[in-house]
């Protein structure tokens, strides 16, 4: 597709940018000169995340539970959670609800 649709948002993972709206990623395709729907890529994982080990909270990696104290924020129209300093995106993954941290820079 030549052109994303109206009220994406840029997320960084990874060092890349992809293109997010309505629970489906995009990115940028030279080849195709367009966009292309995409999976995010696989990252490292965890289960409910601790004080211990915030320093996992770095872009791409993936939770099945927010951490106990995350809040609700909307950036430009998208619910992410914030806690301590991060964000995370809810989405779906293997038709499980997961919450990857983002940069929503």
């Amino acid at each position: 597709m030549p052109l994303l649709p109206i009220g994406y948002s840029i997320i960084g993972f990874y060092g890349r940018n992809y293109y997010y709206l309505d629970n489906t990623y995009y990115e940028w395709a030279p080849a195709y000169d367009g966009y292309r729907v995409v999976q995010l890529p696989t990252s490292v994982e965890t289960t409910y995340p601790q004080q211990d080990i915030v320093n996992t909270y770095i872009p791409g990696n993936i939770f099945y539970n927010l951490p106990d104290g995350a809040q609700l924020r909307i950036l430009d129209g998208v619910e992410y959670y914030w806690f301590e300093g991060h964000y995370f995106l809810k989405t779906v993954k293997n038709g499980e609800t997961v919450y990857i941290v983002v940069n929503p820079d």
